[in-house]
């Protein structure tokens, strides 16, 4: 019976064994299959490349004429560039004249408005010590014509009795 159970010990120990290598072998199998995949992506755009070189290789190689050709278009296009560059440019600086004569302008009207508020602060100044003026002498005036009054009735009163008395139709 001993026997028997180290047997059946051993097979499960061998079978755990056998267990751990398929799974060491599937993994294995993966990261071969892995590989590949790789390795036919890069073989695949190795031959794209080499189609795209033959391709290009087998074109026709320029000729001095056309080669002239294409200069002389290139020159074409960098001298009509260029114009347009110099309009441009032109442009430019008519818009850069306007802008500092507007500037001039501009700070011009800025002094003329800055001395017409200056002669409007002054006329208001001017009004307001007229206003306090005429109101004073209104004042004064008014404390003469008081005074006048007031003289006048002192001045009768002071006749009431320097008078002589009223004469009555008797002697």
């Amino acid at each position: 019976m001993r026997l028997a159970g180290d047997e059946i010990e051993q097979f499960h120990e061998d079978r755990n064994d056998l267990d751990r290598a398929r799974e060491n072998a599937e993994h294995e199998l993966l990261l071969t299959e892995t590989s590949l995949t790789r390795t036919t992506e890069a073989l695949q755009q190795a031959e794209a490349r080499v189609a795209e070189l033959e391709a290009s290789a087998s074109g026709a190689a320029p000729t001095p004429d056309r080669l002239v050709q294409e200069r002389d278009d290139a020159q074409a296009a960098s001298a009509s560039a260029e114009a347009r560059m110099n309009a441009t440019k032109e442009d430019l600086q008519a818009f850069q004249r306007m802008y500092h004569e507007s500037s001039a302008d501009l700070n011009r009207l800025r002094a003329t408005h800055a001395a017409s508020t200056n002669d409007l602060i002054q006329t208001v100044r001017d009004r307001d010590t007229a206003r306090a003026d005429a109101d004073r002498a209104r004042g004064d005036g008014l404390d003469l014509r008081s005074e006048l009054v007031a003289a006048k009735a002192s001045h009768q009163a002071t006749s009431r009795d320097d008078a002589p008395p009223p004469r009555s139709g008797t002697l």
